[in-house]
């Protein structure tokens, strides 16, 4: 049995036995296997505020979700960490809400009914209309009112029927007051004498609404002067105009009826030269005028007489005095030799050329003076 002292002995000498011979990992740098690399710990970073946001917001979620489920809605009038505030529009009694008549739910909001608005705008145009168009024949005639009460407008809208609603419906109240609220935006207002509320449609507006005829009375009157200067003037300038008119008119119609004498005479002396008889070479010149004139155009005297002033001039015809049954008339006579319709290039119709129609007029007036002379 060993000593205590050579057991001590012992185990000193194998202490130092292994610090003579080390483990390999202790000669290993315990930096490039244990610790992460810089990139690798920025990542390992990144990942961790991630997953602690999402956790946060998650936790955030579910807290507002248990909330808004657990509190009730709050009574109209009352705040209170307990409970929700009341929907806007709407009333809320025991925790059940109900939107106001004139709108309608959409989730958890109340919004308003688009058939009251609508009925509310026309009722709106139209009163402002009616106000308008008062206020524009004041404007123009003094005769109308301006500034109405709102109790008048009231009455007013009274008129106004409203097929979708019932006069006495709540519909129809609410229809009114948001006409009436649009209506105060638009329109001036002031206090009367009795501290009631009137309104007024704005002068700009009501120009807009004026007749076409206080319009014209109103630029008639604006331009006077230059009316009282201008307006003889001008009915001058359009009687001078006229009379042109009429004197070119007369005298193309003259140079057709005269085209036509010449005819009627250049047949009648053919003729009488074909049968050998001097009678019948002249027609008697108010019986040529009564069968080419129309009624009409006999009440104008000045055109015959232009026929007349184209016939004297005329070389080719002759015109003189004839007894016929006791009474001297005016006669024409054909002088020249040969065809009309030759001579026209030279002589002063050369210009106008007659018609068919014309000729055979003119035949058949020639035709009716022979069947007339031997009665006439």
């Amino acid at each position: 049995m060993k000593s205590p002292e050579k057991s001590r002995h012992d185990k000193q000498k194998k202490k130092r036995k292994d610090s003579a011979h080390p483990l390999p990992l202790i000669g290993i740098d315990p930096s490039s296997n244990l610790l992460p690399s810089r990139h690798e710990f920025f990542q390992v970073l990144a990942v961790a505020a991630i997953a602690v946001i999402v956790a946060f917001s998650c936790n955030l979620a579910t807290k507002k979700l248990l909330l808004h489920r657990s509190k009730p809605l709050c009574d109209n009038g009352e705040f209170s960490g307990l409970c929700e505030p009341c929907p806007t529009n709407a009333v809320c009694s025991e925790g059940k809400w109900q939107c106001v008549h004139g709108y309608m739910k959409h989730g958890r909001l109340c919004i308003e009914d688009g058939e009251i608005n609508q009925a509310a705008r026309k009722l709106s145009d139209w009163i402002l209309l009616h106000i308008c168009r008062s206020s524009a024949r004041f404007m123009c005639t003094g005769a109308g009112k301006v500034w109405f009460k709102e109790e008048e407008i009231l009455n007013i809208m009274d008129g106004y029927k409203l097929p979708e609603f019932s006069s006495d419906s709540n519909s129809h109240v609410l229809v009114k007051t948001k006409a009436m609220e649009s209506l105060l935006v638009v329109l001036e207002t002031r206090k009367g004498y009795d501290g009631t509320k009137e309104v007024k449609c704005p002068d700009a507006l009501a120009e807009k609404h004026k007749s076409v005829t206080c319009l014209v009375h109103e630029w008639v009157l604006k331009h006077v002067l230059f009316l009282v200067a201008t307006i003889p003037m001008t009915i001058a300038l359009i009687r001078i105009c006229w009379r042109i008119h009429q004197s070119r008119k007369l005298s193309t119609r003259a140079e057709q009826l005269y085209t036509q004498v010449c005819e009627v005479l250049e047949e009648a002396a053919l003729m009488a030269k074909d049968t050998g008889t001097e009678g019948d070479s002249w027609v008697v010149a108010s019986r040529l005028r009564d069968h080419l004139l129309s009624p009409k155009e006999r009440t104008n005297s000045a055109l015959w007489k232009k026929v007349e002033a184209l016939v004297q001039e005329d070389s080719r015809l002759d015109q003189y005095q004839k007894l016929i049954k006791g009474e001297p008339k005016i006669v024409w006579e054909w002088q020249v030799e040969g065809s009309l319709r030759s001579n026209k290039v030279k002589g002063k119709s050369s210009k106008m050329k007659a018609d068919e129609h014309i000729v055979e007029s003119s035949q058949h007036v020639r035709r009716k003076l022979q069947l007339c002379e031997p009665d006439c």
